[in-house]
């Protein structure tokens, strides 16, 4: 039997289901008892994400919610709606360095926005430069009137 086929019973939902529908992890089954989506649920779920979110960045699993909440549940740059994975909690390195990573949080942001302010290196100035490019009249346009079309 191929790994494609094999499955696990979920001791929450009692489902059989796929391999990949289960954590790996280190145990002599080699997977969770629980079900991607019964672990999720799941107080060692919250546990781990309370964990992460007080080491990575000095807040609460709680004051997470909340600002997801305040945020309206969505990315604060593309204002989208996040899919199966959370919102990343974004925050100002340069802050980080100099205080305390829980004052150097702004707010939550989806993958692609998260990466892009990355690209930017949390420079302002890049971000009104890159405005300023998007609301500008097209090379032609700019062009029209000055013989040098």
């Amino acid at each position: 039997m191929s790994d494609d086929n094999a499955t696990l019973k979920c001791v929450e939902c009692n489902r059989t289901k796929k391999l990949h529908l289960f954590y790996k992890r280190g145990t002599k089954r080699g997977y969770t008892k629980e079900c991607k989506s019964c672990y999720k649920k799941g107080e060692a779920y919250a546990n781990a994400l309370e964990r992460r979110y007080l080491k990575g960045f000095g807040i609460t699993l709680a004051e997470y919610e909340n600002l997801l909440d305040e945020q309206g549940g969505r990315c604060f740059i593309c204002r989208k709606r996040p899919g199966r994975r959370r919102l990343a909690v974004d925050h100002d390195h340069e802050r980080e360095r100099t205080g305390t990573m829980r004052g150097s949080v702004r707010g939550l942001l989806c993958g692609k926005c998260n990466e892009f302010l990355g690209h930017l290196g949390d420079n302002p100035d890049l971000g009104r430069n890159l405005i300023e490019y998007l609301e500008r009249p097209s090379w032609l346009d700019r062009m029209k009137g000055t013989g040098l079309q």
